[in-house]
């Protein structure tokens, strides 16, 4: 997230990013290899953030939102860092960017890539998209380019040369409802001149009785349409890319947006986006950004939210549309003094179950209000796909101010009611189903009923192997008082160090103790060594 300080309100924004175009892959040439992963990705963004920086310590008069150096608290949104656990260094070392919309790389301008190379790069972004560690942050496009069939995803990608034979070839049914479901179809242009086959395609589809497409586009270079970019706008139902966009071009669009169109809402025609790798291609990103925040455009909050990261959220489903799913009637609630815990817990557990091979997050979605204007960062939906299948369980989750946390299933009534990432929809159907439905837990003690009633929603068939896996074996010794002991392989697991305090409850009575943690080498995994005046104490 971008953390900014409002210079005349004193107040501070936080803003949700998203890349709506990024291009990976792994090119080839002779002994040549470049991998363009979402690590490298990440890592380009951490010098986005620093070039952010830099131009405000230069400039700090020109920003109207200025930006700020955060805690991890602040610019990462709680729920989706929570289940990025086990991702590189690189991708949590900045976070600038919270998701990314990627395709596969199959060339550098005219340049395409061989045949295998794309193929490959096809199936590398698919795993990426859809796997942890970074399932989380990336929606996947089905890339329709040059005729091709990929897997489905959160969108369709294709040229303005593929427009044409889309609605006769191999992808003929899968364009037809991604354009009757309200997918969004991402379509780039290379010169004015693509104009025109792109305004045929669409009246052919008017005449075929299918409803307006809701298209992303993409100028490749907007410097070489000067003012014609704004011909673009005039395409109903369309969003424009800010990929190979200057500061010149911007001012331009949206100035034509509010006066000559008179349209109120400019900000909904507009979505970020930088190329990636493809980023030498109009100003630099941190410039972009730099713009959106700045006082010569004197921006909004919300409209600077649509730009960066909520008009994508707004033309997305809010969980995979290319899934199988289950319905789900389960739910449970943590009451405020069990919440922090509970949320770690459901951590845990789906980090269990994916490393078993049993289940494995693929997305984590959180939903909008004001047309995109807010980010709801206290509410997600988190899709986890069983190993091996396209059949797939979804839960809810409302994080309460209270430090309260709800959890429920996919009800039938969610599919019926949530078209869209409806913030205050979702909140609403998720209290009700975890107040009257499920079962409440207020205490620490209570953490086991709330792991057993979490497997339930999370529709284990035997989760006896996984409730024993969350346990730690005590061995009592003659040790040093308010120290556990336990194995290198476990505080890695743990992910704490030497001295770190941890708190252990003991289940069969219910008692909670702290103690400093240690390493010690003859400590065997999924056990702690306590000693004997604390196993006295506690009982």
């Amino acid at each position: 997230m971008i953390v900014v300080e409002d210079i005349e309100a004193s107040e501070i924004h936080r803003f949700v990013v998203i890349d709506a175009s990024m291009q990976l892959g792994i090119v080839r040439a002779g002994t040549y290899i470049r991998t363009f992963d979402p690590d490298r990705a990440f890592s380009y963004y951490n010098m986005v953030e620093n070039q952010l920086h830099d131009f405000a310590a230069q400039y700090p008069g020109a920003f109207k939102y200025l930006p700020r150096r955060a805690y991890d608290y602040l610019k990462k949104p709680q729920i989706l860092s929570e289940f990025t656990h086990g991702a590189s260094d690189l991708s949590q070392s900045s976070w600038l960017i919270d998701f990314l919309v990627v395709n596969p790389l199959i060339g550098f301008g005219e340049t395409i890539l061989p045949k295998s190379q794309q193929e490959a790069n096809v199936e590398s972004v698919h795993r990426w998209a859809t796997l942890p560690p970074t399932s989380p942050r990336l929606y996947h496009l089905q890339d329709m380019r040059m005729n091709r069939r990929s897997p489905a995803g959160w969108g369709c990608m294709l040229n303005v040369s593929d427009l044409a034979l889309s609605i006769k070839g191999s992808n003929r049914k899968d364009i037809i409802d991604s354009i009757k479901s309200g997918k969004p179809i991402f379509i780039e242009l290379v010169a004015p001149g693509d104009l025109d086959p792109l305004l045929e395609w669409i009246i052919l589809l008017k005449e075929a009785g299918l409803p307006p497409p809701k298209l992303v586009l993409k100028a490749r270079s907007q410097k070489d349409w000067g003012k014609e970019i704004t011909r673009l706008l005039d395409i109903p139902n369309s969003v424009l890319l800010t990929a190979g966009a200057s500061i010149s071009s911007l001012a331009t669009i949206i100035r034509y947006m509010k006066k000559e169109q008179g349209d109120d809402l400019w900000s909904k025609r507009l979505m970020f986006a930088s190329s990636y790798p493809e980023t030498q291609i109009g100003d630099s990103v941190s410039e972009i950004l730099s713009y959106f925040l700045s006082r010569n455009l004197a921006a909004t909050p919300a409209e600077i939210q649509r730009i960066v990261g909520g008009n994508m959220l707004e033309l997305l489903p809010p969980r995979p549309p290319y899934l199988v799913y289950k319905e789900n009637n389960n739910s449970v609630m943590a009451e405020e003094n069990l919440g922090k815990a509970a949320l770690n817990e459901l951590v845990r557990i789906l980090q269990l179950l994916a490393a078993r091979n049993i289940l494995n997050i693929t997305s984590v979605d959180h939903t909008i209000e004001e047309d995109g204007g807010v980010v709801n960062l206290d509410s997600a939906v988190i899709t986890a796909v069983e190993q091996n299948s396209e059949r797939a369980i979804s839960l809810s989750i409302v994080l309460e101010n209270n430090g309260a946390v709800m959890i429920s299933g996919w009800k039938k009534a969610f599919t019926e009611s949530l078209k869209k990432r409806d913030g205050m929809l979702l909140q609403t159907l998720v209290r009700a189903n975890a107040k009257l439905d499920g079962p409440i837990f207020g205490s620490p003690a209570h953490l086991v009923n709330f792991d057993e009633a979490l497997l339930k929603c999370l529709e284990v068939e035997d989760p006896r192997p996984i409730m024993s896996a969350l346990h730690f074996g005590i061995e009592i010794a003659k040790t040093e008082r308010g120290v556990f002991l336990m194995s290198s392989a476990d505080m890695e697991a743990l992910d704490v160090q030497t001295q770190d305090y941890i708190l252990a409850l003991e289940t069969k009575t219910g008692q909670w103790c702290a103690a400093q943690v240690k390493k010690h080498a003859k400590c065997t995994q999924r056990s702690i060594v306590v000693s004997e005046i604390d196993a006295a104490m506690v009982g």
